[in-house]
């Protein structure tokens, strides 16, 4: 950056107990050196949602701590996860991926017969289409 010569914007979100803030600093640089910087926002923003899905978050990290504590978390939930999540969850979804990507292929190919059958269209919306487009250029020449 030893030559640059423009502006830079920096940013940052400061989290605190009371509100959030929203900082925003504009920089501006000649050959490399910073000549200005400046203040250009600095906003005050309600944090209660923010700290409401915070604590609702450390809730269910707490709940979740204390039932892997437990002998049932520790000794019979990891072969169970491993059989739901890894023998059936992810074949499963690649399954469905599979099929959804099929389906996409097969429309794509009904769509292109129908392009080919009906090279203009559907014949009621393409009588209408003539009327507008003969409506357009009938007055040019």
């Amino acid at each position: 950056m030893s030559g640059y010569t423009g502006t830079a914007r920096f940013y940052d979100f400061i989290y605190g107990n009371q509100a959030d803030y929203w900082v925003e600093w504009v920089t501006v640089f000649v050959a490399g050196k910073v000549m200005e910087l400046k203040l250009q926002q600095w906003e005050e923003r309600n944090n209660r949602e923010r700290l409401a899905c915070e604590a609702r978050w450390n809730r269910e990290q707490e709940k979740r701590e204390r039932f892997l504590a437990t002998w049932i978390g520790r000794h019979l939930y990891p072969p169970y996860a491993w059989v739901v999540h890894g023998c059936f969850g992810m074949p499963l979804f690649k399954f469905c991926h599979w099929v959804a990507s099929a389906c996409d292929h097969v429309g794509r190919a009904i769509d292109r017969a129908g392009d080919n059958l009906a090279p203009y269209g559907d014949p009621i919306r393409a009588e209408r289409r003539r009327r507008t487009w003969s409506e357009m250029f009938d007055g040019e020449d």
